[in-house]
Formats: C-alpha cells, structure tokens, sequence
C-alpha cells in the first residue's frame, strides 16, 4: 500500500504539469480566437455570402454569421456552392430585403454531416433563423462513400458537437453510434475515436479513463480552435471565394419583382434539359428506386432523424427544403410520381411534421424541367429564384402555416 502511494506521488507532477499545459493552451486559443474573431467582426457582412470553406470546416465564420444579425445561415452541399445566375448568397448580398444569405456546405454534405456543422454551434443557434437543404441524390446510396465524408468531416465540430450541454445524452450517444460508420476517418483523430467508443460502448476502463480523456479533449479542442481561427483569417485575406460568373445581386431596399426575375431566368439562365417522352407503365428502375429509398441499411433517414432531433433540443428555427427530384427524367424511365411521392417527398414531410420541424419539399416542381440543371440536384437560374422568394418568406414569416406546423 504505501507503495502504490509513492507511485501515484511520483506521477501527480506529470498529472499537474499536463493540467496546466492544458489550461494554457486554451487561454492561448481563448486570445487568438478574441483577437481574430474582432477583427472578423468589421467584415462579416462583407464575407457572409461567399461559400467559404473554412466555414464548412470550422467554427469561428459560422458563429461571425450567427452573431451579426441580419444573416440567414443555409446549410446544404453542392447547390451552394455551384455558380448559377441568381445563386442565394449573391441575390442577397446587398440585403435587399433586410437580410443576407450565408452559405455553409460543399459538395458531398450530408444529413449528419450538417448536424455537427449545426450542434457544435451550441448556445449561438438557439432562437436563430437557420435553412437546411436537402438533396435527393443523398437518400439514392446506402451510405456515403469515406472519401467524400472525410473531405467535409471536421473534428473540431465532432468533438463539440459530443461535448455540448445542449445535446441530451441519448442523442449525442446516437451521433457517436452513426460517426463509428466511418472508422477510416476517426483512426486519424484517436482522442475523438476514444471518446466515441467510449460513448457508444461505456466500460468499467473508460470510466477511470474518463478525467484523462476529457483533459486531452480539451487540449485537442484548443489547438484545432487556434487553427479553424488562423485559417479562418488566412481565407478572409486572400478575398474567400469571390463570385464569378454571371451572378446577379438585387439592389439594396428593392423588392424583389419576382415575375420579372422568373422571366429573366429563363431568357438568361442554364437552358433546360430536353424534353422526353413518359412511359406509363412502371419500369424495373421504379422498383430500383423504392428498394433505393426504403433499404434497412439507408443510414441517411436516421441521419434526418437525428438532425431534426438535434434542431429541436438547440431550439433553432429551422426550415428544411427538400431539392426535387427530375421528374420528367424519372418518368421517361418509368419511375412513376407516386413512387416518388412515396418514398422522398412524402417521407421527408412526415419526419418534419412528427418533429415540429418546419417544411417545404417542393414536390409542385417535380416535374417542372427548367428548375434543375439537367435533371440533377442543382437548382438552374429559375430553381434559385423560387428558393430565394422561399427563403424571402421564412425570413419575414410569411409561409403557409399549412404546411409549415404540426398537425
């Protein structure tokens, strides 16, 4: 016994020395993250609308847009970033009908992926506008390929995203569940990958492990804070990702004249896909497509879920838009509108309804082949303009309760 005291003595100078490593790592991430996010205060109208990417990947942009008031974060994946006339962020760039649009997300977003982007934001979302857009393309594949996850992951947002008081535990417990799909990213994140487990499958030693765990946490928490904020400051010097191109910004205190813009979009805009004849009868392809959607191993239903679930416990008011599929495509394939209804639009809409979660799946223009880019999830210069007229609305509470609240 009075061995086993004179080795714990000999490593309590080890123990203090890390504790006060730690405390003065994250003073010093506390200083560079003040010291730059003041500086980032004097530009952040200026940078809101650009798809930046260390916004995708960090923190300190995210809450810049969240605190300036007059912004509108969105969160989606390749539509944002996409150059289209009439594009979000540049439409309202100059805030001309009080607000600007802040994108965050790149291709290959998804469900879960935008739910750490949203919940390690904790207490800088609670009461705020935010918009969440959905792509079809992400409920078409069991599960997102490791690559493209691992070029939109970000550990600092996973790892506050585990440590938020905002979260319950149920929940934080079933992000834990679903991130471990992605074993090949974490490996290179071992403190994260620790705490995963230790969230997903809790031992005895993981409990002892527990003060250990949570001091390099929030070691690592700190370092990768000091680099989301030089990063961060580096993309703002060298001008971010200026548009380019043939975008279009309505003018400061004009109200925006949305026929016209309707019929600008289609002399100006990305024609059409061509026309092509419907088959009637349902095709092997319809039931390629259920089987698609409603397979047990379609983890990106559970990931609505859970970002739902997490909207509701942060107390963010959010809007969730549903991309349309390219009807048309579909029924020349005879993939049937029922089929679509069904297992997409329908789907989408009950998860909202059954969570309160406000809703537009924009099923009037499934078939309507000027909204998207040759039948793909990117909305064309006529698809922005009803998605910045959608996004006017939410804004100034103008949406039809109907669809928007619980039954």
């Amino acid at each position: 016994m009075p061995g086993t005291f004179r080795r714990l003595h000999r490593g309590l100078p080890h123990v203090v020395a890390l504790a006060l490593a730690g405390g003065g790592l994250c003073l010093a991430a506390f200083l560079v993250r003040w010291q730059i996010g003041m500086r980032l205060q004097c530009v952040t109208h200026q940078i809101a609308p650009l798809p930046l990417h260390q916004r995708n990947q960090g923190l300190l942009l995210q809450r810049a847009a969240f605190e300036a008031g007059g912004v509108l974060p969105v969160y989606g994946s390749s539509e944002l970033t996409r150059e289209e006339r009439y594009r979000a962020g540049e439409f309202f760039a100059d805030s001309p009908t009080g607000f600007q649009v802040c994108p965050v997300g790149a291709a290959g977003n998804t469900c879960i992926l935008s739910l750490l982007k949203i919940a390690a934001l904790g207490d800088a979302v609670r009461g705020r506008k935010l918009v969440v857009v959905l792509s079809p393309s992400w409920f078409m594949r069991p599960m997102l390929p490791e690559q493209q996850f691992a070029g939109n992951f970000s550990p600092l947002q996973a790892i506050r995203t585990l440590q938020s008081t905002q979260l319950s535990s149920a929940l934080k417990t079933r992000i834990a569940a679903r991130l471990l799909d992605y074993r090949d990213t974490l490996e290179a994140n071992p403190d994260l990958l620790l705490r995963i487990r230790s969230l997903v499958r809790p031992t005895v030693f993981t409990s002892l492990l527990g003060p250990f765990e949570n001091t390099m946490m929030s070691i690592d928490t700190c370092m990768l804070e000091i680099e989301d904020s030089m990063l961060s400051y580096y993309e703002v010097l060298k001008g971010g990702s200026a548009a380019r191109g043939d975008t279009f910004r309505l003018p400061s205190g004009q109200a925006p004249p949305w026929e016209q813009l309707l019929a600008d979009a289609e002399a100006h805009g990305t024609p059409p896909a061509p026309e092509m004849s419907h088959v009637a009868a349902p095709s092997p392809l319809d039931v390629a497509r259920r089987a698609k959607f409603a397979s047990a191993e379609n983890g990106e239903w559970r990931d609505l879920a859970m970002l739902l679930d997490g909207l509701n416990e942060l107390h963010a008011r959010a809007l969730v838009i549903a991309i349309p599929i390219g009807g048309n495509h579909d029924d020349a394939e005879g993939i049937l509108a029922s089929t679509r209804h069904e297992v997409y639009y329908d789907r989408i809409e009950r998860l909202c309804r059954a969570r309160g979660v406000p809703v537009r799946t924009l099923e009037d223009h499934d078939e309507d082949e000027r909204f998207l880019v040759n039948h793909m999830s990117h909305p064309s210069a006529i698809g922005w303009v009803h998605l910045d007229r959608l996004l006017d609305d939410f804004w100034h509470d103008r949406l039809d309760p109907a669809w928007t609240t619980t039954n």
